[in-house]
């Protein structure tokens, strides 16, 4: 899957094809705001990290209202039991890039990975309703 959010978005991700889940960080995770029809939580780590975003234990996902607030580009991916990378499950946003909806198929985490930029700091902001 290639980013159609920004007309200068990178088509390609680079992604190890198997990921050590025991190395993998938690991201600090804070509450932006808070209302009736929802929440929104920004999910904040280095640039050039990886991390878990959700545990699907074996499920579908399916997230929306993705904002990437950072500085550097990030890349959300799933990953099987063993650490494989499920195949398709890779999308790029681009710093200010939004992503409507991110669905995978049965996958074992939902991770992301911030690439290396300018600022040094990965935000992605996920709404939920």
């Amino acid at each position: 899957m290639t980013c159609t959010c920004a007309k200068n978005a990178a088509k390609t991700a680079i992604l190890p094809r198997k990921i050590n889940l025991a190395a993998v960080k938690i991201p600090v995770r804070k509450k932006v705001r808070s209302t009736t029809l929802g929440s929104t939580f920004d999910f904040t780590g280095a640039c050039g990290g990886t991390f878990f975003l959700a545990k699907a234990n074996g499920l579908s996902s399916e997230f929306t209202s993705i904002v990437n607030a950072g500085s550097c580009t990030f890349t959300l991916f799933a990953v099987d039991r063993n650490g494989n990378t499920i195949s398709g499950s890779e999308h790029t946003l681009t710093p200010n890039g939004i992503l409507l909806r991110y669905s995978v198929g049965p996958a074992y985490n939902v991770m992301f990975r911030c690439n290396f930029g300018q600022g040094g700091r990965c935000v992605l902001r996920l709404s939920y309703c």
